[in-house]
């Protein structure tokens, strides 16, 4: 099992400039190669959003859409980044365009974030809350590794994320992780209290719109004070939290620079 971050459109590759910079054909065979070459490189301009993730340890920026130009700058293993157009060739996806020049390569990267799975620092209790128990994974193997018991309480001290920063599991020992799927932030059978949200801090925010649990809730940017809806969040997924703020008379969630309303989920405070 796996476990698992602006804005210019981006130039069309083949202008008249790139063509008559082409190198002369010695016969006008080559030269009709050379061209039908270059026009098989396509530009597709992508639906928004739609996010690229480095799946490297780290992957190159380039400021060529045919990745011949690095620009010195590298992006970090399972960030996640806007990507406006994708760039083909005959042969398949060359690059990404993550904006103005820039541009990873698309081996580089995936648009699955469940396929980056990386690990941060976070403290905190969960509880089983699968009534036949729940199994701990490797991070190493993989594999099934243990079997905790319905009800029983696990302190955590890293979880791991894919590349949206959403919660995938809980390290409640060294090499033995719980999947999120597993477990809840609140002792089985207790009761919820209120909590004045302007002293909610880090901790992990689950999914649950009380008048329709099945829902997916909707998700935020701020700009210059006014939020603007930047997609959705499947009900029941858990992410981190970095505190609270008041927007418009209202509270919500920072999930990492996308917000969402406090009274839309439930939160488990990092211990």
């Amino acid at each position: 099992m796996k476990l698992s971050k602006h804005v210019l459109l981006a130039a069309t590759l083949l202008s008249s400039v790139a063509l008559a910079a082409a190198p002369l054909a010695a016969t006008s065979q080559a030269g009709a190669s050379a061209v039908t070459t270059a026009q098989k490189t396509q530009s597709e301009a992508l639906p928004n959003p739609t996010t690229v993730y480095v799946k490297q340890a780290s992957a190159p920026v380039y400021s060529d859409a045919q990745l011949t130009k690095k620009t010195g700058r590298t992006l970090s293993f399972g960030s996640g980044w806007r990507a406006f157009t994708k760039i083909t060739t005959a042969s398949g996806d060359l690059s990404y365009n993550v904006g103005g020049n820039q541009y990873v390569a698309a081996a580089d990267v995936t648009t699955d974030p469940n396929s980056v799975s990386t690990v941060q620092k976070q403290n905190g209790v969960v509880y089983v809350a699968n009534k036949a128990g729940a199994d701990t994974y490797s991070w190493k193997t993989g594999k099934v590794n243990g079997h905790l018991a319905y009800g029983t309480g696990w302190r955590y001290g890293t979880v791991t994320t894919n590349g949206t920063t959403r919660v995938t599991g809980y390290f409640v020992s060294s090499d033995q992780i719980l999947q999120v799927e597993d477990v809840t932030g609140a002792k089985p059978g207790s009761t919820s209290t209120t909590t004045d949200p302007s002293k909610l801090g880090r901790g992990v925010f689950t999914v649950r719109y009380a008048a329709h649990p099945s829902w997916s809730i909707a998700k935020y940017t701020l700009s210059n004070g006014t939020l603007k809806y930047a997609g959705s969040l499947p009900a029941g997924s858990r992410w981190l939290a970095y505190g609270t703020m008041q927007i418009g008379g209202q509270y919500y969630f920072d999930l990492g620079g996308q917000f969402v309303p406090v009274t839309y989920g439930t939160f488990a405070p990092a211990k």
